[in-house]
């Protein structure tokens, strides 16, 4: 707990590599502690660093295979990297049997299927995570997708009903 406390206040002075660092160094420790291995990947990504969040996370379905959260993880990341969209579907796919009713996992089906150029199962999947959980990473999606369909006016009113509820949110503040 406190090698995680310490990297995630690091990271909220955009101190990724030392928040890395501290993660690293918890990881020789206790190499496996699974929220500490996750949260190395999140720092990962905010650092730019998408192939270490990748390996990481495959790494971790190796050692829990079926692990919806890790299969999830993992599609989205893939997913939104724009790579190897395939296999972030099965992936997310085998997340959500497990987890039918879960928003961040609607999300990233909507998300892949975005980046798929599959918009209408894309806005399906982001409007009922939507439904399921307040988010602003689900609205910027769902807003994405709305863009993308041609409904320019719902896409800035996704984005705009979502700032109320999250005005720090970065990427809301730039669509």
């Amino acid at each position: 707990e406190v090698v995680m406390a310490e990297a995630g206040l690091l990271s909220s002075f955009k101190e990724e590599r030392r928040a890395i660092e501290v993660l690293d160094a918890g990881l020789a420790k206790y190499p496996d502690v699974f929220d500490l291995r996750m949260a190395r990947v999140f720092a990962y990504e905010r650092a730019g660093k998408g192939d270490a969040a990748v390996r990481d996370l495959r790494k971790l379905l190796a050692d829990r295979p079926g692990d919806p959260v890790v299969q999830n993880a993992l599609g989205y990341t893939l997913a939104d990297q724009d790579r190897q969209l395939d296999e972030a579907r099965t992936l997310v796919a085998a997340a959500l049997a497990q987890m039918p009713d879960s928003a961040a996992v609607l999300d990233s089906m909507g998300w892949v299927y975005y980046r798929q150029k599959q918009y209408p199962q894309a806005l399906e999947y982001l409007r009922r995570a939507r439904e399921l959980g307040d988010d602003a990473e689900i609205a910027v999606h769902l807003g994405d997708v709305q863009w993308a369909m041609g409904d320019e006016a719902g896409a800035r009113a996704t984005w705009q009903g979502a700032l109320e509820n999250h005005p720090d949110d970065v990427q809301l503040k730039e669509r």
